[in-house]
């Protein structure tokens, strides 16, 4: 017996999943106006090709949200320069991952 992700079990996952990230920093919000104050950057990453391979141009394993998170700190603190920013900034960071749902199928 092998655990095996369905297709179809992999998609509903992917909606579901996405969902709840993009509904969750707006939750965490007190009010609308709460976010002028805000020091925290909110941010979600989707990536697309998971289950085939993470170093895809689309993938987890690609740069584009190390290159984004740096463009990020560079511009909101004007402090490109500075030795050690970005990686504070990662310091700091929180990140999850979601693949929640799988099937069994007997091979």
């Amino acid at each position: 017996m092998f655990m095996i992700p369905s297709p179809a079990a992999l998609e509903a996952d992917n909606l579901a999943s996405s969902y709840c990230a993009l509904r969750a920093p707006v939750d965490s919000c007190e009010s609308p106006g709460s976010l002028s104050s805000e020091e925290a950057i909110r941010m979600v990453a989707l990536f697309d090709n998971e289950e085939v391979g993470s170093n895809s141009a689309q993938g987890a394993g690609a740069p584009t949200l190390f290159q984004a998170m740096r463009r990020m700190v560079c511009f909101l603190g004007n402090e490109c320069a500075r030795e050690g920013v970005l990686e504070r900034a990662l310091h700091r960071s929180f990140l999850d991952t979601v693949l929640s749902s799988f099937s069994l199928f007997l091979v």
